[in-house]
């Protein structure tokens, strides 16, 4: 009886030994399960003292006890009302001065020659004649010996042609009823392009007017 009570025994010790051994391996799973697979965190709190405790995931709370799970996404909220117009900003400080342009407008009677209509800054010349049967228009530079570049277009009476011209000298355009210079130009490399756009009417008096950019 003896043998037997040592092996019970013994048997009993083992039991004991693999049941902690279970438990402990439970709690080890069970506290690696917090928070659960979905990331809520699952507790237990108690109704009448108002204990909380946590729990593993699919843990069911004892009696007495109310399921409580964090980090649950509650329904959405009604949007909010739009806020007020903010303040206005301050004024931005003024751009840079833009080039500016000269105009000119001038009469010259039949047989008064070449006259000077515009002297420009860049080293051009802008001249015009009234002839007895036409008008003409000349863009030139004013230092004998700097050539002229000159791109763009010019039109005598209703035809309209390319300008393209660099040489000393002038580029010159010469229409029965009206004659026409819309380019760009200048008269050395040194010096800057102006816009120039010469327009000529003829009759008994022949009225010029023209545009420069920048002024002059």
């Amino acid at each position: 009886m003896s043998r037997i009570s040592r092996r019970l025994s013994y048997a009993n010790v083992m039991s004991t030994i693999a049941v902690f051994a279970a438990l402990g391996g439970g709690a080890y799973a069970a506290t690696s399960s917090i928070p659960g697979p979905d990331g809520v965190v699952h507790s237990c709190y108690q109704v009448r003292k108002g204990a909380l405790r946590v729990v593993p995931a699919g843990k069911k709370c004892a009696k007495g006890e109310r399921a409580l799970a964090f980090s649950q996404h509650g329904a959405r909220g009604l949007a909010g009302t739009p806020g007020g117009a903010g303040a206005a900003g301050a004024k931005g400080e003024p751009g840079p001065q833009g080039p500016g342009a000269t105009s000119f407008s001038i009469a010259l009677a039949q047989g008064a020659g070449s006259t000077t209509l515009a002297t420009l800054s860049n080293g051009l010349i802008l001249t015009g004649a009234c002839n007895p049967a036409s008008v003409e228009v000349e863009v030139a530079s004013t230092a004998p010996g700097k050539p002229l570049e000159l791109s763009g277009t010019n039109k005598f009476n209703s035809k309209l042609e390319a300008a393209d011209y660099e040489a000393t000298g002038g580029f010159v355009t010469i229409g029965e009823a009206t004659t026409d210079i819309d380019v760009i130009a200048r008269s050395s490399s040194a010096s800057k392009f102006a816009h120039i756009d010469l327009h000529g009417t003829h009759g008994a008096t022949c009225t010029f007017s023209g545009m420069v950019i920048p002024s002059s």
